[in-house]
């Protein structure tokens, strides 16, 4: 409950209550599209955030534990150094924790002192303050890129060119989900996004721990269009061409469409069946 004497620690309801709203707290960032990519990496340790976040809070709101001090959490800056994290992130990430404090009755003058120690550590998190430094977010982050890649996979089975390459994907509802997601997070990642292709965790749909998404030329291997061929190069410039018209209705500026397909050229190699046809 909110108001009472004591320390703001006291009133969350010491390390117990903290803990507690920190565990509701991720659990919530966990399902939210927008920001959770950049926990949904095998290199996040969702056991260790919870307790560094548990320790800088404890600290930050007047109880005993030590922040960073001798625990393996690592500080502000370091552990957010090199993510892109925009403005739009932060204030999303923020406003979890306002919501679940809000509903476990915290006083509102001690939520806006928790609040004021946030924003302290905005200059140490946010690398894109005005949410377009990087193409991620000039795309609309994990969201709009979901969007994009729906409408890529209906171009590509519209496309009498290659379509039957993706039939029998196209055609169980599981690998066709698994499809978009591995395709969402490759885009993700390639565009200065958070996704780490290929350390999907458990959470992410239809993509968890055991089955992460596979490299390009595992997913692509023995692939064979319906009159028995394998990929070719003219197969994959059609790929490439799709992908191109539906960035290009979607408004995306020619630059940033020039820098997806850069980053799609090197994967031609491990794509087509003969790569010497790539080009060099």
């Amino acid at each position: 409950g909110g108001g009472g004497d004591g320390t703001i620690y006291e009133r969350l309801g010491g390390e117990p209550g903290i803990r507690s709203a920190i565990t509701a707290f991720v659990g919530r960032v966990v399902a939210d599209p927008n920001i959770n990519s950049y926990f949904l990496n095998t290199a996040v340790n969702g056991g260790r955030l919870i307790d560094c976040l548990v320790l800088q809070v404890g600290n930050a709101t007047g109880g005993p534990e030590q922040y960073p001090g001798t625990s393996d959490c690592r500080d502000m800056v370091a552990s957010h150094a090199g993510l892109g994290i925009s403005d739009s992130d932060f204030n999303d990430l923020v406003g979890h924790l306002v919501d679940v404090l809000t509903e476990g009755g915290v006083a509102e003058a001690d939520i806006g002192a928790i609040g004021s120690v946030l924003g302290g550590t905005y200059p140490a998190i946010v690398e894109s303050p005005n949410d377009n430094e990087t193409i991620y977010h000039r795309l609309g982050r994990y969201p709009g890129i979901d969007g994009a890649v729906g409408l890529f996979i209906g171009q590509v089975a519209a496309d009498a060119r290659i379509n039957s390459f993706f039939a029998a994907t196209a055609a169980d509802p599981d690998r066709l989900a698994r499809l978009k997601t591995c395709l969402n997070r490759q885009v993700c990642g390639a565009t200065g996004g958070p996704c780490a292709y290929g350390s999907e965790v458990d959470g992410v749909p239809g993509v968890s721990g055991a089955a992460p998404c596979l490299d390009m030329a595992s997913s692509h291997a023995g692939l064979m269009d319906a009159d028995g061929n394998p990929i070719t190069i003219d197969d994959f410039n059609a790929l490439v061409e799709d992908l191109v018209n539906v960035l290009t209705t979607a408004g995306v500026a020619g630059a940033d469409i020039a820098a997806i397909g850069g980053a799609l050229a090197p994967t031609c190699p491990a794509i087509v069946a003969d790569a010497t046809t790539c080009p060099q």
